[in-house]
């Protein structure tokens, strides 16, 4: 993705979270019901969400459009995508660890909805793994 390319799709990310959060605002402005204003405030998170990350990217392109584009150029780099490769599965297998042991540790404290969740997260993530392992063989 260059320069340009970038610009825009911050400026879009930068549009729609002004409107989500200008919504959000307006409707917790209007509804009276608190589960309705839960929510609400989760969509100006998410709002400011966008609009920050859009802006310091944007932000980053105007002041060094160069040293960004490096940067955009190094993402795809062999050694790069290498090392995101390996701490990504060097991730997973941390995030089973601690979902297996959260699990041991539920059913031994007798709490057996959350012992049931966790297991089930887990299970969900083995099951994405494998999934994604054929798929990324029969792409490759």
């Amino acid at each position: 993705m260059n320069v340009k390319e970038s610009k825009t799709t911050n400026t879009i990310f930068l549009v729609v979270g002004v409107i989500i959060v200008i919504s959000g605002l307006v409707l917790g402005k209007i509804s009276n019901f608190n589960n309705v204003r839960f929510i609400i405030s989760g969509l100006v998170g998410i709002g400011g969400a966008f609009t920050a990350i859009s802006s310091i990217n944007l932000y980053k392109i105007k002041i060094h459009p160069q040293k960004y584009e490096e940067q955009m150029s190094a993402k795809y780099d062999e050694r790069n995508i290498f090392i995101r490769s390996n701490a990504g599965y060097a991730t997973f297998i941390l995030t089973l660890c601690v979902v297996g042991i959260a699990s041991i540790i539920f059913l031994t404290l007798d709490h057996l909805w959350f012992a049931i969740v966790a297991l089930g997260t887990f299970i969900i993530q083995i099951i994405s793994y494998w999934i994604f392992v054929r798929y990324y063989n029969k792409k490759l």
